[in-house]
């Protein structure tokens, strides 16, 4: 996209990292621009999608292609689950608050990444699954309060 003349710019939690991605992708031509996101945190999204707005900046496309899996159980800073925060809230929030810079066009495209990590079962883990699915209504139960905060986020 960068080659082809589109302003690309890479939200990622590791500026460092970015960084050297952005350099080693520049050899080929093309302009990229870095900025600071964490998909795991809400005041992060928050403070990418306000400097978009700030700096004008018109979005006609909008990849959501990050996600963490298969990591130790935790907690972010907001009390949501980890995996959840990263491959689900964070991108529903920024594709939220970025929609007023995609209103000028008439064509905007959103893509969500997928992996198909999913299809892959590890014993282990099936394993633990199958016990946290038996324990029943208190799974559900879980899963409808995660739910019902959804909405908030956006506030």
């Amino acid at each position: 996209m960068s080659n082809a003349g589109a302003r690309v710019i890479m939200a990622c939690r590791s500026l460092r990292r970015a960084e050297e991605a952005k350099c080693r992708l520049l050899g080929a031509g093309g302009r990229l621009e870095v900025r600071l996101l964490d998909l795991s945190s809400l005041a992060s999204v928050r403070s990418f999608a306000e400097g978009i707005q700030k700096d004008r900046i018109k979005v006609h496309v909008l990849i959501n292609n990050a996600a963490v899996m298969w990591c130790p159980y935790t907690e972010t800073a907001d009390g949501y689950e980890l995996q959840v925060a990263t491959n689900y809230l964070g991108h529903f929030l920024l594709t939220n608050l970025l929609l007023p810079q995609m209103k000028h066009a008439q064509a905007i495209r959103i893509v969500n990444v997928s992996s198909v990590g999913h299809v892959a079962t590890i014993p282990e883990v099936d394993a633990a699954y199958r016990q946290l699915m038996a324990r029943g209504p208190a799974v559900d139960t879980a899963y409808r309060q995660l739910m019902a905060r959804g909405p908030a986020l956006v506030r």
